[in-house]
């Protein structure tokens, strides 16, 4: 049995659960380790994707995903603002992983060969599917292969984030759904929510009606919805 824990070890236990090795790794390890013939897979906080020996434990190679090695605090942890979070899939001598968090700050997706780690396709772009709306995938669950696709939750628009498993090529259609009244333009950010986020809003009178806050990235502008003589509710 092969484990990992939010410290970042990996551990080995034989059948009367007794450790047999252990390994470090640069990050809390999320999700099961992924093992295939006598290798073991971990994804790491770290934004990186370890093999090791499944005998022995030892090390066999490392691989960055994300793109940066910027780290930043969660839940009192630091971490990769790209981690492996979200698991590792492993099919025919390939291993899939994906990083990142939110849509914005980017999410890439690879696959390595299981061997050697060496790159054998990879998307960076599927974290901006549309730049009108500013939406995309965001890493939000385990890494899957199923219905012959890579799949894992795509978190806003996208519930499921799906691609070619030979080339990445991301399967989504892009979702825009933008619809208008008068001057304001509507399209669901996080449908989950039953949010919408308002891409401009003119009334003839200023005074305030009720507001709340969507964030983009590092901004976080206010909408608002002005009538005239209405009292806040």
């Amino acid at each position: 049995m092969f484990i990992g824990d939010r410290a970042g070890v990996v551990r080995a236990l034989d059948v009367e659960g007794k450790e047999v090795w252990k390994a470090y790794t640069g990050g809390a390890v999320y999700y099961p380790p992924s093992v295939t013939d006598d290798r073991v897979f971990v994804g790491s906080a770290d934004g990186r994707v370890y093999a090791f020996e499944a005998a022995t434990g030892r090390p066999l190679w490392i691989r960055r995903v994300g793109s940066t090695v910027r780290r930043i605090p969660v839940f009192g942890k630091l971490i990769s603002s790209t981690p492996v979070a979200g698991g590792l899939a492993v099919q025919d001598g390939t291993v899939y992983a994906a990083s990142g968090i939110t849509h914005y700050d980017g999410t890439q997706v690879v696959a390595l060969d299981a061997v050697s780690g060496k790159l054998k396709a990879s998307n960076t772009t599927s974290g901006t599917l549309s730049k009108q709306v500013n939406s995309g995938v965001s890493m939000q669950g385990n890494v899957m292969i199923k219905d012959g696709e890579l799949q894992f939750l795509g978190g806003g628009v996208y519930e499921t984030a799906r691609y070619d498993l030979t080339t990445l090529t991301c399967r989504n259609e892009v979702r825009a759904d933008i619809t208008s009244r008068f001057r304001t333009a509507f399209y669901p950010y996080y449908p989950a929510y039953g949010r919408y986020v308002s891409l401009e809003h003119r009334c003839p009178d200023g005074s305030t009606l009720c507001h709340d806050t969507a964030y983009e990235g590092s901004n976080a502008p206010v909408h608002r919805a002005a009538a005239n003589d209405v009292p806040m509710q």
